[in-house]
């Protein structure tokens, strides 16, 4: 025999509303630690919390479930290498060893050696026109990702300037040179 459909709706309508005076409530015994969302635990920084998940029901019988929860710490790639460094060159870049997954990225410049998923260092050819940088990102043995730019600079080093005549007579002599740095040369031909 078939319920009718008034007493189906009613057994929907008690069941919603069961649902609905069930309270649940997550917290934290350090809120800058993780907070909730959605029913699940996110970390905004790091450090070992306990989560408390809490129950009430409609007779207002109250459960609780305690866990232990470890927010760690994002690694803060280091990038040490030559900035600035002289155009047409090469140099090489290292950071944290022991680490998994490299992610080398370069902008105007030629990887020469390195810079793999396996390797913590790279030797860059900065040979390409326009701005140069070189980012790295690894992940560390908690599996967590961190990010790492540096923008690097060619330095034009010094250009020397010779100044003096262009042109001589054979046998000549006391012909005088300046050079940027100053510095007064004396040459005979």
């Amino acid at each position: 025999m078939q319920q009718p459909i008034t007493e189906i709706r009613r057994h929907v309508k008690h069941i919603i509303n069961y649902i609905i005076q069930i309270r649940e409530v997550w917290s934290s015994t350090n809120s800058t630690v993780g907070y909730s969302c959605n029913r699940r635990r996110y970390g905004a920084c790091s450090g070992i919390v306990t989560i408390t998940y809490s129950v009430t029901n409609v007779n207002g019988c109250t459960t609780l479930s305690t866990t232990p929860f470890e927010v760690y710490a994002l690694p803060v790639p280091t990038l040490t290498g030559p900035n600035p460094f002289c155009p047409g060159t090469t140099a090489e870049y290292l950071t944290e060893s022991g680490q998994f997954n490299y992610v080398w990225t370069i902008t105007g410049g030629t990887i020469v050696s390195g810079g793999t998923s396996a390797d913590d260092n790279v030797l860059v050819d900065w040979n390409l026109p326009g701005v140069k940088s070189i980012y790295v990102n690894y992940t560390n043995a908690n599996g967590c990702s961190g990010a790492t730019s540096t923008t690097v600079t060619g330095s034009t080093g010094t250009i020397p300037v010779i100044a003096g005549p262009t042109a001589a007579c054979a046998q000549s002599a006391n012909h005088f040179y300046t050079t940027n740095p100053i510095k007064v040369i004396m040459y005979g031909v």
